[in-house]
Parts: C-alpha cells; sequence; structure tokens
C-alpha cells in the first residue's frame, strides 16, 4: 500500500525575555516581547539573542525558555504542487 501523507516534525524554542531596572533600590524586571527560534536554543545562546533584539535596553535576561515539538502533516499531492525539487549538487 502506498504512503498517501508525509509528516515532519518540527522543534521551536520561544525565548520570554525580562528587562530588568532599578527603581527604589528594588530590582524590577518587565516582560518583553517573547521572541520565537526554529530549533533548540541553549539558554546562553537565547540570552544573546534577547539583548540582540533589545539593544536599547541596559539588562535583558532570559526568564523562561519552552521548547515545542509539533508534527505537521500534508498530503503527497499538496506537498508535490508546493515543494521545489532539490537539485544535487556534485562535488569535485
Amino acid at each position: 500500500m502506498a504512503r498517501k501523507n508525509i509528516t515532519k516534525e518540527v522543534k521551536r524554542t520561544i525565548i520570554s525575555p525580562v528587562s530588568i531596572t532599578l527603581e527604589n533600590g528594588q530590582p524590577l524586571a518587565t516582560q518583553l516581547e517573547q521572541i520565537v527560534v526554529m530549533g533548540a536554543v541553549t539558554k546562553e545562546k537565547a540570552n544573546r539573542l534577547a539583548r540582540k533584539q533589545h539593544p536599547d535596553l541596559e539588562t535583558v535576561v532570559v526568564d523562561k525558555l519552552v521548547e515545542e515539538v509539533k508534527v505537521y502533516e500534508m498530503s503527497i499531492e499538496q506537498f508535490l504542487q508546493i515543494a521545489t525539487e532539490k537539485v544535487a549538487v556534485e562535488e569535485a
């Protein structure tokens, strides 16, 4: 029996950064907009991405890091209609 559907597992990481400021001598954390990255990301890389996304803020750290995996599915006919063929490149 021929296979009728194609499936793909996709992992993404949701980074929840916060800005840390001092107010009346006390640290105050302000939640910033989430950053979504395809694939798995370490806490160190997430911190670098958050700082790069908010260069105007003095202290930005990652509050939460969530990996999410979803499985997507479509018929092979649909896949062939929208996919582009990968041409093999011969190495010299």
